[in-house]
């Protein structure tokens, strides 16, 4: 996917797969850090993960993947070592 050609018109492609419902608990992640500021950014992640859903998780992992999101990302988890 090139995002090159969508940044002139503030578009951001979405991902098939990616639903509205995920998109927006994506953004409402982006909206929360953003109040948090400098803030307690770890509290706020561990409250906005606490809040999600089993599904809703796995839905936000895969949005976060194919949005290039790593901070989102890596939340769920640690870094998955690459195969040998």
């Amino acid at each position: 996917m090139d995002t090159g050609e969508h940044a002139a018109t503030g578009a951001v492609p979405v991902p098939s797969g990616v639903t509205g419902r995920v998109l927006a608990a994506v953004i409402a992640y982006w909206i929360g850090r953003d109040a948090v500021g400098t803030g307690d950014l770890g509290r706020y992640d561990e409250e906005y993960v606490a809040g999600l859903s089993h599904d809703v998780r796995v839905d936000i992992i895969n949005a976060a993947f194919h949005l290039g999101e790593r901070g989102l990302f890596e939340l769920f988890g640690p870094p998955v070592a690459p195969c040998a």
